[in-house]
Parts: structure tokens; C-alpha cells; sequence
């Protein structure tokens, strides 16, 4: 937002040697405190990328951010809207003539660090499961005290409505197992790893349709 922002870059390239068609130029807007109204951040990003100098010259351009705050989620959990994809449909229509970016996200993490010893702290089980606009994200107990309770969470996916299906991605057919018991409970990193297969490929799908590729 600076308006040193063309300068600082240049210098920033010619300090490690390096062109545009070397660089790849990332607005990461993080965790911004609202998104909303889409159409005022749209256009305000806009203006700014209109600034951006020799813009197409960059080897790639991404727009990064996302919304998802699991801290402030509750048990049992609900839908949360996925303000970073809304943003970026806002403003592929707002851009005009001008390079649209490349969209990027945190997949289901967040951009903060979380410094915390594992070992002192009981994580509750969980899924969140990405849908068009939204996370279905369902919420449990200490998943420590309770790890069968990861059958009820794959079976509120699989009845919410937003179940891509058993073939859809391995995090589905993981899901799917899970729940008739063909496979087991797992662990924390299981059901990171089924989100983050399952966005992936959810978004990388949205992606495809909206561009028309």
C-alpha cells in the first residue's frame, strides 16, 4: 500500500540480481479483520494493482488470504463463509483489462505460527471439509479422550449435504472409510491431511469451472 511500493521492489530485485520474469509477485493479504463489503476491497485492491508497474512482466501474480479463524469455532461446529474465494470472484469481474492474479489460500490453516507446546494441550477433534462458499467444519471433545468420536464427525460430513462423494479425493473416500469402519480413527494429522486433499482439490476443481479451462 506504500507509494515507495514500485521503488522498494526494484531495489529489492537489483539487490539479488534478479528480473520480472524471475519473480513471482505475491499479495498476501492474510487474515484481513473483514472482507466484506466484497465490492469496496475489490476495488481498492484494484486501484492499488493498477499501480503495480510492468505488472505483466512478473513470472506469476497471486492473490493470497483467507478467512478461517478454527480458534473462534465452536462446538459442534457450522458453516463458515470462505470470504478469500468470494473476494477473488469480486474482483476477476472488478479487474478490467489490467493481469487478473492467481488465486491462493491457506488451504485450512492459518498464516500464524500457533507457538504452543502440543504436549500441554488437547486439541479437539475435528473436520473441516470445504464446500463451494463455505467450510463445513465439524467440532468435538479433547481428541486425545476421545478418538472414536472421529466417526460421528465423518458421518455429520457425509449427511450434511456437502459430501463431494467417495471418489471425489482420497480425503473423501478417507472420510467415507472412517465412518462404515473400514478404517480407523487415526490421528490429528489424518484429519489435517484429508482437509487439506480434499480443498485442494475442491478449489483447484472451482478454479477450473470459473476460468473456463
Amino acid at each position: 500500500m506504500k507509494p515507495s511500493f514500485n521503488t522498494l521492489v526494484e531495489d529489492l530485485m537489483k539487490s539479488i540480481s534478479v528480473t520480472r520474469e524471475e519473480v513471482d509477485l505475491v499479495i498476501d493479504l492474510g487474515k484481513p479483520e473483514s472482507f466484506t463489503p466484497y465490492d469496496i476491497f475489490s476495488k481498492a485492491l484494484v486501484v492499488r494493482i493498477k499501480r503495480i508497474e510492468n505488472i505483466n512482466e512478473y513470472r506469476s501474480f497471486i492473490l493470497s488470504a483467507t478467512s478461517l479463524r478454527l480458534s473462534e469455532i465452536k462446538r459442534p461446529g457450522g458453516e463458515i463463509e470462505r470470504h478469500e474465494w468470494l473476494l477473488y470472484k469480486q474482483l476477476i469481474n472488478d479487474i478490467g483489462e489490467i493481469r487478473s492474479p492467481t488465486f491462493g489460500d491457506y488451504t485450512i490453516e492459518t498464516p500464524e505460527f500457533i507457538n504452543q507446546d502440543m504436549r500441554k494441550i488437547k486439541p479437539a477433534g475435528k473436520i473441516v471439509y470445504t464446500s463451494d462458499d463455505v467450510w463445513f467444519v465439524t467440532k468435538g471433545t479433547a481428541y486425545r479422550d476421545n478418538p472414536a468420536q472421529m466417526k460421528e464427525h465423518c458421518e455429520a460430513v457425509v449427511r450434511s449435504g456437502h459430501f463431494c462423494g467417495v471418489s471425489y479425493s482420497h480425503g473423501d473416500k478417507r472420510i467415507n472409510n472412517t465412518m462404515i469402519g473400514k478404517e480407523n480413527t487415526g490421528n490429528l494429522s489424518t484429519w489435517k491431511q484429508v482437509g487439506v486433499n480434499h480443498h485442494i482439490t475442491k478449489v483447484s476443481e472451482q478454479l477450473a469451472s470459473f476460468h473456463g479451462t
